[in-house]
């Protein structure tokens, strides 16, 4: 069966140093609701304390031209605390759960902490709906 590969474009600053786990986890899906794939790229071991962060990537009709940009992810930016090694993104899935034509992105983070820290880490999982629109690369 014939298949497609379509390259994701990230803007300057995506791509980050070597030992943060960028990539270690993936999740394609339409976030959006624009009918393209976008893709979420985990970096659990992001930050300098291992909080962890998602950068999303939206989908484009056409292999040159504006890219739509990323979406950067933190706990921060989820409304959480940041706190230390959480490693937020050490486990993504896309799913429409609601049945509204986009992607919803679970995102795991196994070693974060309750909400008063130094708690033990008990782990979260965060069920989030991406902003349809994205700052300008």
């Amino acid at each position: 069966m014939p298949g497609k590969v379509r390259v994701f474009a990230a803007t300057a600053g995506t791509q980050t140093s070597g030992g943060n786990g960028y990539g270690s986890t993936l999740a394609v899906g339409d976030f959006n609701g624009d009918g393209l794939d976008d893709v979420a790229v985990g970096e659990p071991l992001a930050g300098d304390t291992d909080d962890g962060a998602i950068h999303v990537l939206f989908g484009r009709t056409s292999a040159v031209g504006t890219n739509p940009g990323t979406l950067p992810l933190t706990k921060v930016a989820l409304g959480q605390p940041q706190t230390s090694g959480s490693q937020l993104g050490a486990a993504l899935l896309a799913v429409d759960h609601d049945n509204d034509g986009r992607d919803e992105l679970i995102i795991g983070a196994p070693l974060s902490t309750a909400d008063t820290p130094p708690q033990p880490a008990v782990g979260h999982v965060y069920d989030v709906r991406v902003a349809a629109t994205c700052p300008a690369p």
